[in-house]
């Protein structure tokens, strides 16, 4: 639902002056995003002085707009989607029912966009989904995407990532294996305004 760059590859408008919603896919909840920037810098032929303005203008009035000529080359070279937890979770469901593979969160945006584009643009090009995240480490909201929705809930974790693994028969990753029981390293919650001065006395103490 955090779509600012689907709107922006519709559109040539940035705009970061708008509500933020904590999905299912936590990578995917930006509203800026580090990446454009030198995808800007590559459409414009390398012009720094344009991209360091647009740049300027996100920070400083939250919004910019790119002009015609870059918006028409941005939108030769890709499409833009977004998708809300409901279709993500069909997605996971959907993938599995006809694969028997396990896809998490993030996966299932791609999947469900591009399933859209390929029904809209009759597209048959040969396609690459590269997944980069386990679905263990969101294993509540593919249990649910798998079970039904809420059926995570009142079940720890660790018991859900285990019926994860017997589901799908895929083996727990070593780093989420046991981890309820492994020590908690990081304790520490610091307010927004308080984060400098903790960064600060890590880097001196």
């Amino acid at each position: 639902r955090n779509k600012v760059l689907c709107d922006f590859f519709s559109s040539g408008k940035y705009d970061r002056n708008r509500e933020f919603f904590k999905t299912t896919s936590p990578s995917m909840d930006i509203l800026i995003s580090s990446n454009l920037e030198r995808l800007l810098f590559e459409l414009t032929d390398k012009n720094a002085d344009q991209v360091k303005e647009w740049m300027k203008q996100l920070n400083t009035e939250g919004v910019y707009s790119v002009d015609a000529k870059t918006l028409k080359k941005l939108q030769m070279l890709f499409v833009g989607g977004f998708a809300d937890e409901t279709g993500v979770s069909k997605t996971i469901l959907d993938v599995y029912d006809r694969t028997d593979n396990v896809i998490d969160t993030h996966t299932a945006v791609g999947f469900n966009i591009y399933n859209r584009y390929h029904q809209r643009s009759s597209d048959e090009s040969k396609t690459v989904f590269a997944s980069t995240a386990s679905p263990f480490k969101f294993s509540p909201a593919v249990m649910d995407a798998l079970r039904g929705n809420g059926y995570s809930n009142g079940r720890s974790v660790e018991t859900i990532i285990k019926e994860l693994s017997e589901e799908s028969g895929l083996e727990i990753p070593a780093g989420i294996k046991d981890l309820s029981s492994k020590e908690v390293l990081h304790k520490d919650q610091i307010e927004k305004d308080q984060m400098e001065n903790k960064v600060e006395e890590i880097l001196i103490g």
